[in-house]
């Protein structure tokens, strides 16, 4: 999934793993194609279970570039941040922010709550 600035440029990558493992292009390629846009980051979002193997195997293809750490979860490569998210916090946020502002969607939500 991307996200576009203003200017419709890629300005954020998201990339959704369950338990597939990492292709190719994941995560250098990912960050050549920010950098080529002119965006700022990269998110993977992953189930709690794999969340630690899987950012230790990003940080890992990362070593051929400069790395500096922002957060737990958050580093910079080459300048472009790069986070893990589990899809329990995305969707613990957007189950809150439906409460607020969309409430029709909750029930949407929790039932991808349950899901994950």
């Amino acid at each position: 999934m991307a996200g576009f600035s203003s200017q419709s440029t890629e300005s954020v990558l998201c990339e959704m793993k369950f338990y597939a493992g990492l292709t190719a292009n994941q995560p250098l390629g990912y960050f050549d194609r920010i950098e080529n846009c002119g965006g700022v980051g990269l998110v993977f979002i992953c189930p709690k279970a794999r969340q630690t193997s899987l950012w230790s195997k990003l940080l890992s293809v990362c070593q051929s570039r400069e790395v500096t750490q922002v957060g737990q979860k958050c580093v910079r490569v080459n300048g472009i941040r790069m986070a893990i998210l589990t899809w329990a916090e995305v969707l613990e946020n957007l189950y809150k922010i439906g409460l607020q502002a969309a409430n029709n969607y909750v029930s949407d939500i929790q039932q991808l709550q349950g899901y994950c």
